[in-house]
C-alpha cells in the first residue's frame, strides 16, 4: 500500500556502501548509487550506516544565484562593447 505522505515530506534513504577517495558511494534500497564527497557524510557514518536525504528548495538562494549570473553576464557585455 502507497502511503499518503507526500514525496516532499518523505526522507530518501540511502545505505553508506563504501569510501574510496574521498567518495562516498550512497546506494538506495532499488540499487540507485549516488557519489558525494565523504567530507559531507554526518559524523560517526560507517559502512552500512543507512541516512535519511532530503532534497528541498531553496528559493532564496535561487534568487541570489541568478541574480549573481545576471550580473556577471552584464559585465561580461559590457567589457566585449566597450573592446
Amino acid at each position: 500500500m502507497e502511503s499518503s505522505t507526500s514525496p516532499e515530506a518523505r526522507p530518501f534513504l540511502m545505505t553508506l556502501d563504501r569510501v574510496e577517495e574521498g567518495i562516498a558511494v550512497l546506494v538506495s534500497d532499488d540499487g540507485q548509487r549516488l557519489l558525494v564527497s565523504s567530507t559531507l557524510l554526518p559524523a560517526g557514518i560507517r559502512e552500512g550506516h543507512v541516512m535519511s536525504l532530503r532534497l528541498e528548495p531553496e528559493p532564496e538562494e535561487t534568487v541570489a544565484r541568478l541574480e549573481k549570473m545576471s550580473d556577471l553576464r552584464r559585465r561580461l557585455l559590457e567589457r566585449s562593447e566597450g573592446s
